[in-house]
């Protein structure tokens, strides 16, 4: 389209030109003077022709030749200068067009932009939270770090302050294991020495369990993985062994060992005898003490009374059922001062010395029954290793 503007102008500017040429031609034309004869019905007139009304009418007609040599050129030029205007018109609206979609697309770009301007905003802030996060954390790590020194510094002083626990441990272990041995060993003879078993009388409660000396420390400690756990098992094995001396200790403090009357004459002890009834050969099933009537009369251990009154010809009598299945009676009472039900411990008053039922004299039978079956009471009368005072046996 611009190129079709561009032709116009030229043609129009070439033409303008011609005319212009011709105009100064006519200007400097000098014509002859000319006469006009014109003969009208018969007259005959004669004009004059200058040379300025020649050149006049010279341009006149120049002027209406160009004029008309214009017109028809426009007129026969029309429909292609129409074309070529048509023709910019379409070139006109697909610059426009053109145009106006790299509008939209600068607006899609410039619309990208800020989308990108806003991501990158938002990464900003995001890069920033990192940082101030990195920033704790590495705080964290400083404050953990310090704190895991700390730890490793207390735990150097824990580890020394059980070294230092574990051998005391192991010096009072050394230093308990001898106590500890005799002590046992004289409590298991108290009970031994009476017929009886501290490995079956515990048992029968569900506890004992054999004696290990502390000695074998050493050997435990290796075979359990080295001397680290030296302490363990000697603090293991004194624990053992001080529950089991505890454990022998109420045995034997549940055992009748003892007296059950005062000092006193002991008039027959126990097994095969003359019957002083009857004079026939006969077992005794227990001791006999002589003392006054109403001498008091004490349990010989803690136990339940189970029988408190007249028992035939044992007269009156107390029967208390101690720990490990023993039973202790106490015959030939003058009074009885429990009743079944009662508990008592070693020490309690029972009864009063009398000569009930099937006897010779003021005496206290006693006797001492394991599982039922009588025993031997003299080795728990001197359980407690005092001494008893022993008389000739004389019928009582």
């Amino acid at each position: 389209m611009p190129a079709a503007k561009d032709n116009r102008s030229a043609d129009r500017k070439g033409n303008l030109s011609g005319f212009l040429a011709a105009g100064r031609r006519l200007l400097t034309w000098q014509p002859p003077t000319r006469r006009v004869i014109i003969e009208c019905q018969g007259v005959v007139r004669q004009y004059r022709v200058t040379a300025g009304p020649q050149r006049a009418a010279a341009g006149v007609v120049l002027f209406m030749a160009v004029w008309l040599g214009q017109s028809t050129y426009a007129t026969l030029a029309y429909d292609s200068i129409l074309d070529s205007a048509r023709s910019e018109l379409g070139q006109v609206k697909s610059d426009y067009l053109a145009l106006q979609n790299q509008l939209v697309q600068e607006r899609t770009h410039s619309s990208e932009l800020a989308d990108a301007g806003s991501r990158a905003e938002r990464a900003a802030a995001e890069l920033a939270g990192l940082r101030a996060k990195l920033a704790e954390t590495e705080k964290e790590v400083a404050r953990i770090s310090t704190e895991r020194d700390q730890a490793a510094a207390l735990q150097a002083t824990l580890v020394s302050k059980v070294d230092a626990y574990q051998s005391l441990q192991l010096a009072i272990a050394s230093r308990l294991e001898e106590p500890l041995r005799k002590d046992m060993k004289a409590l298991e003879d108290s009970v031994t020495r009476v017929g009886l078993s501290a490995g079956n009388l515990l048992g029968r409660d569900g506890q004992g369990g054999p004696l290990v000396p502390i000695s074998t420390i050493e050997a435990m400690a290796a075979h359990n993985g080295g001397g680290d756990c030296k302490a363990e098992v000697a603090s293991a094995l004194t624990g053992d062994a001080v529950e089991r001396r505890e454990k022998l200790r109420q045995l034997v403090a549940s055992l009748p060992l003892g007296r059950p009357i005062g000092v006193a004459e002991i008039t027959s002890g126990y097994g095969r005898r003359i019957d002083p009834i009857n004079g026939q050969l006969a077992l005794h099933t227990g001791m006999d003490f002589r003392n006054n009537i109403g001498t008091a009369v004490t349990a010989t251990a803690p136990g339940e009374v189970v029988q408190a009154g007249w028992g035939g010809e044992f007269g009156r009598q107390v029967e208390v059922r101690h720990a490990g299945g023993l039973v202790t009676r106490y015959a030939h009472l003058e009074s009885v001062a429990v009743k079944i039900g009662d508990e008592v411990k070693a020490g309690t008053i029972i009864g009063r010395l009398g000569n009930s039922g099937r006897s010779t004299g003021p005496h206290l039978h006693y006797e001492v029954l394991v599982d039922g079956v009588a025993r031997n009471p003299e080795p728990f009368v001197q359980g407690r290793g005092k001494n008893v005072q022993q008389a000739p046996r004389t019928g009582s």
